[in-house]
């Protein structure tokens, strides 16, 4: 095997990557110490995932694991590279992760089955429940480079998740995941990715960075880790910065020089939230906040709920994907001036769940006139849930509904508006406009979805060794959403005393 030279090697994920720009690529293999520090889900994204993988692989048992589903960083590919060679060798039908590396392609796959003729039938799991434009073009990529190692793909198949199923009784992997052969679409899409495969390619070769314009592909399909590099001359208040402004018109005003807000034409037809953004002015409503105000009642609880949504149903009757809530946060306030105190509970992965997380959340709200939450879809969505899984709760559970005050109307209406909140509404964005020093950089899981992934990882696997340490960052993440939450509210509050 030719020793694997990282810096020019095409991987399916840094192909998915120069297909986006590549710039970016080229800067990934031989500059990455440029990129923008963010936050790293990959580990806790594979770890969750993998229970589901290995779901799949019990249809298709007897096989040989020819390297553990993990990060690219992180993979043996030499020794999965070995592996696949001699499973193939020793005439091994089914292959669990095997891995390939032909003329500068890298590549591995979920599962190989071999078919009487000696071609293949290959396998992807995606934990969703459809197959999207970028799912294919990634799997076209999978296909070329196998082939390209000397293999023939018969077909190709993706395993999505069947979102009619509902779990009754045992679980039933066979009805739980859906089987989608997408062999001729791939076929049709080869021609554009080896013209594509061979430009990067050439690329990663290069000794010049190659010079490209910034447009929609620095943020689209995500956000680039070198956008600062390439963004070094776009001001502050930049074009971009106008919330739900089209992206093409932001990059057309660019290339005509109009680079700022306030550079935009007064004949450019603003919403009324643009304008406010646009005039760079602090917006207050007193009579609209103190009427919003008038509604709350003490005692009053301030709380933010946390919930995972596995792909493979938990509970009777439940369906894949269903919210299940595992955390709550919040400060009860007993009266005006009163010290905040702070309430949380983190449910233990059992059957009872649902259950657990109910009764400790109306124990942490006893006697609270008003329930405080930041845009209260997820937990109205949560306690509906509850209510329909809990008849025994039903009085109390509807309380609490009734009970409930979005904290985010405010802000969606405007009634209090800071410029550093850039016209954006979400927490990340108010709350460190109110205090500066207020982030999660500091923390360990920076985000719902990662609280979401790490506790299926708990979930899962009650013995990882690392459980103890997700519980921990669980909870310090969402008693910092819960400080923000009361932080928001102490701020309106100073603002109409």
């Amino acid at each position: 095997m030719k020793d694997l030279n990282f810096s020019q090697t095409l991987s399916k994920t840094s192909f998915s990557r120069g297909r986006q720009c590549v710039k970016s690529l080229w800067l990934h293999k031989n500059k990455p110490e440029l990129k923008t520090k963010r936050i790293s889900e990959g580990k806790i994204l594979k770890e969750s995932g993998n229970p589901v993988l290995d779901l799949f692989f019990k249809k298709y048992s007897g096989g040989s694991e020819c390297g553990r589903n993990q990060i690219e960083e992180e993979k043996d590919w030499p020794l999965a590279i070995d592996l696949t060679k001699q499973a193939i060798k020793d005439g091994v039908k089914i292959l669990y992760n095997p891995a390939f590396f032909a003329n500068d392609l890298l590549v591995d796959i979920h599962l190989l089955q071999k078919n009487d003729d000696g071609s293949y039938t290959a396998f992807v799991l995606k934990i969703a429940t459809r197959i999207s434009d970028r799912s294919l073009q990634a799997a076209a990529y999978q296909l070329f480079a196998i082939e390209n190692s000397g293999i023939i793909i018969s077909e190709f198949k993706f395993v999505i998740i069947n979102n009619h199923y509902r779990l009754r009784g045992e679980l039933n992997p066979s009805k739980l995941f859906r089987e989608v052969s997408v062999t001729q679409k791939l076929r049709l899409l080869l021609p554009e990715t080896i013209t594509l495969a061979e430009k990067m390619t050439k690329v990663l070769y290069s000794k010049k960075e190659p010079q490209i314009k910034i447009g929609p592909h620095c943020t689209e399909p995500h956000t680039c880790e070198f956008q600062e590099r390439c963004w070094g001359k776009v001001p502050s208040d930049s074009i971009f910065e106008l919330v739900g402004f089209p992206k093409h018109s932001m990059f057309n005003f660019w290339n005509q020089g109009l680079r700022s807000i306030g550079k935009i034409p007064d004949s450019t037809t603003l919403s009324f939230n643009q304008e406010i953004q646009r005039k760079k002015i602090k917006r207050l409503d007193k009579k609209s906040l103190k009427h919003f105000f008038n509604e709350i009642k003490y005692p009053l609880f301030l709380v933010d709920f946390e919930g995972f949504l596995p792909a493979v149903p938990q509970l009777q009757g439940g369906k894949p994907f269903e919210m299940i809530p595992f955390l709550f946060s919040g400060f009860y306030i007993a009266a005006p001036h009163a010290e905040p105190i702070h309430k949380f509970h983190l449910c233990e992965p059992t059957e009872n769940i649902l259950s657990e997380f109910a009764l400790k959340l109306i124990e942490a709200a006893d006697s609270a006139q008003s329930i405080l939450c930041y845009d209260t879809l997820t937990e109205k969505n949560v306690l509906k849930m509850l209510l329909k899984r809990l008849p025994e709760l039903e009085t109390t559970l509807k309380d609490l509904m009734e009970k409930m005050i979005d904290l985010s109307n405010p802000i969606k209406r405007k009634d209090f508006y800071l410029p550093e909140m850039k016209g954006h509404v979400s927490l990340k964005y108010v709350l460190p406009a109110i205090d500066s020093d207020f982030g999660y950089e500091s923390l360990e899981i920076q985000t719902g979805r990662m609280a979401a992934n790490t506790y299926q990882v708990i979930y899962d696997n009650m013995n990882n060794v690392e459980v103890e340490k997700h519980k921990e960052n669980l909870i310090a993440y969402c008693r910092h959403d819960a400080i923000g939450l009361l932080k928001l509210y102490q701020s309106l509050l100073e603002e109409i005393s």
